[in-house]
């Protein structure tokens, strides 16, 4: 990952995943997703906790199948990885 291409606060998004896809965590992150689309929430899609990195695939995958189901598994394990790294500090 070209770390010049994204600010501090992406990189500790990409860091709370260690890298890794929210989705899949054998593959390496290479994108940050929003959780809420911007044309569903145009005033605060861009919060960092609306956000969760993925691979390719996974990105492609979740674009293609975009529906309620899918909003709230990536808000669940976007919670979880906050959850976790609250927990452990």
């Amino acid at each position: 990952m070209d770390k010049s291409l994204w600010t501090d606060e992406e990189l500790d998004i990409f860091n709370l995943f260690d890298g890794r896809c929210g989705l899949n965590r054998s593959h390496k992150a290479v994108v940050l997703h929003e959780i809420v689309l911007k044309s569903q929430a145009p005033k605060s899609w861009d919060i960092p906790t609306n956000r969760i990195p993925l691979c390719n695939e996974c990105h492609i995958s979740v674009h293609r199948k975009y529906d309620a189901e899918m909003r709230n598994k990536l808000q669940t394990i976007r919670l979880e990885a906050e959850y976790a790294k609250i927990s452990t500090t």
